[in-house]
């Protein structure tokens, strides 16, 4: 299953990484929501993406727009340090299908991810 990580933060997209690899995910990276949404038109071979909310260029929100107004479907995970209800309540709004605040616990994201590709299944 390949996964997509889309994070302003170096170090964030590095861990995340390493996490989804040593679970066996192949993992492709994005620095903003611009260059993911490039990246998830030009491959359709993605089953998922985690996304941050607030970057540069294309925010989170904005990311979740530019997808779901397109029609696709694929699985979003928002990663983020706001966990106000208000804020992933919007998220969910915009087409998010779940949502988790940094910090994270790494097994609890890897179960999340494996949750969220079976239900996709």
């Amino acid at each position: 299953m390949k996964v997509l990580v889309i994070d302003d933060d170096k170090m964030i997209r590095n861990l995340l990484r390493c996490v989804l690899e040593d679970a066996a995910f192949d993992v492709i990276v994005a620095e903003d929501g611009q260059i993911g949404l490039n990246k998830i038109n030009s491959d359709s071979s993605i089953d998922l993406v985690i996304t941050d909310q607030m970057m540069p260029n294309m925010t989170g929100i904005e990311f979740l727009d530019n997808i779901r107004d397109s029609g696709n479907k694929i699985p979003i995970l928002m990663l983020s340090v706001d966990g106000n209800r208000s804020t992933t309540e919007e998220a969910r709004g915009h087409g998010a299908t779940c949502w988790l605040v940094k910090p994270f616990d790494p097994e609890q994201l890897v179960v999340v991810v494996k949750q969220m590709l079976d239900i996709a299944a």
